[in-house]
């Protein structure tokens, strides 16, 4: 074993490198599932937007998110946004300079009203609401005439 490190003491470096090489591929092997889920997730499955919070909204978006949202909330909400102005129409534009955890925040305010009304406005979301609309005027209508029955007895 002695002259075993007798021999490498001249290969003192190139050892060290390699190993480090080695510590270095490990590192990079490991990390690389990471990279791969990060690219499916925000980069497909969320087309690339890593944060719900928008950076720029039209006023009537936001009012229509805002309906969803508890007074406290919106509040934050709108402490966060600077009302503008483009062209024609209104918008609030988020602050600069906002903490991660102050967008984290937001991000948890906005999932679901995001969520409800993107499931409104579409075509899927317009079908359920007019099929509900039709179904309580149904209903509407057969308790008139339950009423109207019930008032000639």
């Amino acid at each position: 074993m002695g002259k075993l490190f007798k021999n490498l003491r001249n290969s003192t470096i190139p050892i060290i490198l390699v190993i480090g090489l080695l510590v270095l591929q490990a590192m990079c092997d490991l990390s690389l599932p990471a990279y791969m889920s990060d690219i499916v997730n925000v980069g497909i499955q969320q087309y690339g937007i890593t944060d719900i919070t928008p950076t720029e909204v039209r006023q009537s978006e936001m009012d229509k998110m805002t309906v969803f949202m508890s007074d406290k909330d919106k509040q934050t909400v709108l402490d966060n946004y600077t009302k503008t102005t483009h062209g024609k129409y209104d918008t609030y534009k988020l602050k600069d300079n906002l903490s991660k955890d102050t967008v984290q925040h937001l991000d948890n305010i906005f999932k679901k009203p995001v969520m409800i009304v993107d499931a409104m406005e579409s075509d899927q979301g317009k079908k359920m609401v007019k099929q509900y609309m039709e179904q309580m005027q149904k209903q509407a209508e057969a308790q008139a005439k339950a009423a109207a029955i019930a008032q000639a007895k």
